[in-house]
C-alpha cells in the first residue's frame, strides 16, 4: 500500500494543497517524504476555524498516519 511518490494521486494532492495554502493564509499544510525510498512519510492539513449553527467554533483538520505508535504523536 505504500507506493513510491511519483506523478499520480500523491503529487496531485500535494500540489493542490500547496497552491491552496498559498492563496488561503488560514490553511496550514505540512508533509514529509522519506527521501531514501520516495514514500509519503506524513501529511497534515488544517483549514480555518468555522462556527456551527450554535455559534460554536469547529476546527477542521485531518492527518494521515502510517505508523500508529506513541512516538509518532510526539
Amino acid at each position: 500500500m505504500c507506493d513510491v511518490v511519483k506523478d499520480g494521486d500523491v503529487v496531485v494532492s500535494l500540489n493542490y494543497l500547496n497552491v491552496k495554502s498559498s492563496s488561503d493564509p488560514m490553511l496550514y499544510v505540512e508533509y514529509a517524504v522519506n527521501d531514501s525510498v520516495g514514500r509519503m512519510k506524513s501529511l497534515f492539513w488544517a483549514n480555518r476555524n468555522r462556527c456551527n449553527h450554535h455559534s460554536q467554533t469547529i476546527i477542521f483538520c485531518a492527518a494521515l498516519v502510517s505508523y500508529e505508535r506513541t512516538e509518532t504523536y510526539k
